[in-house]
């Protein structure tokens, strides 16, 4: 999967893959930094491994993908939820048209007004930063560097739509976490908390969008729900769709798989301390 559509992949020895040149520090940090649960099993290759080489029952990630490459995807869902708009998959390919070079996919600009400003140039290194995640974690079958045709679209949105004309231009630059729960984007806050953050200008509640220009003189702040207000987690919990551990917890029936002579193996330990093996086939999307 690339990761811009401003890599120039280059065929190297091996159909464009590269053995892995990463450290395993930073496959920790990146595992730390984005809270992946132990349940979702990220192992850190063997020197001289490539992207190719994931043991049955995984997948391969790669790093820049989500730390760098999610860009135009995380930007375009910040620009929405700025303004009230919900972000769909629709809005997004107004913008965005999905292609393939070399089996790798990336997006590149659909439309005539662009929203992110200084957006990256490449990522060099990105196909020797990689590790292995269980299949588990992303429930469709993901075949590494599939084909297909992607016909160009034509999206014949009108200018003039009051969503398309509202969205703000925002460079391409880091917020702060407070900001994205703020915007809905970031769960890291107590779920059964009584405060939500907000931004505040002169001790006053404003409008979350104005923390999109730098000179602003906003700070973020917390505030106390108001009566009959929903905790915040369950406000913006259905923003959010990723593998949770309790997914794993319900080991499937013992008849599944069973007719695979290559059933796949996982392990966890259940609160009460106690072993569980799970058991899918290999071309199976959820255990």
């Amino acid at each position: 999967m690339s990761n811009t559509d401003d890599v120039v992949v280059v065929e190297e020895a091996g159909g464009g893959v590269l053995p892995l040149k990463w450290e395993e520090g930073l496959f920790k940090q990146v595992v730390w930094g984005h809270q992946f649960a132990e349940e979702w099993d990220a192992r850190y290759p063997a020197q001289g491994k490539t992207s190719v080489d994931a043991p049955p029952g995984y997948i391969t990630f790669f790093a820049d993908f989500i730390v760098e490459g999610m860009v135009r995807i995380w930007h375009f869902e910040f620009v929405c939820r700025l303004q009230g708009e919900e972000p769909t998959v629709d809005k997004f390919r107004v913008f965005y048209q999905l292609q393939s070079n070399l089996g790798f996919f990336s997006f590149v600009v659909h439309s005539s007004k662009k929203i992110l400003i200084n957006p990256p140039e490449s990522y060099p290194n990105w196909k020797g930063k990689f590790s292995f995640i269980s299949t588990e974690v992303i429930p469709m079958i993901m075949r590494f560097r599939d084909s297909m045709p992607i016909p160009k679209e034509d999206m014949n949105i009108s200018r003039g739509a009051g969503w398309y004309e509202k969205l703000l231009v925002l460079p391409n630059q880091a917020v702060g976490e407070q900001v994205l729960v703020a915007a809905g984007m970031s769960d890291r806050w107590r779920h059964d908390s009584a405060n939500v953050h907000v931004l505040l200008l002169e001790g006053e509640e404003v409008e979350l969008f104005h923390r999109a220009f730098p000179a602003h003189a906003g700070v973020m702040g917390v505030r106390p729900l108001c009566d009959g207000e929903e905790y915040w987690y369950e406000q913006i919990h259905l923003n959010f769709m990723y593998a949770r551990a309790e997914l794993f917890s319900s080991p499937p029936v013992v008849t599944e798989g069973a007719h695979i002579s290559n059933p796949r193996p996982r392990r966890a330990i259940t609160p009460a301390g106690k072993e569980v093996v799970f058991l899918s086939s290999e071309g199976s999307v959820a255990s």
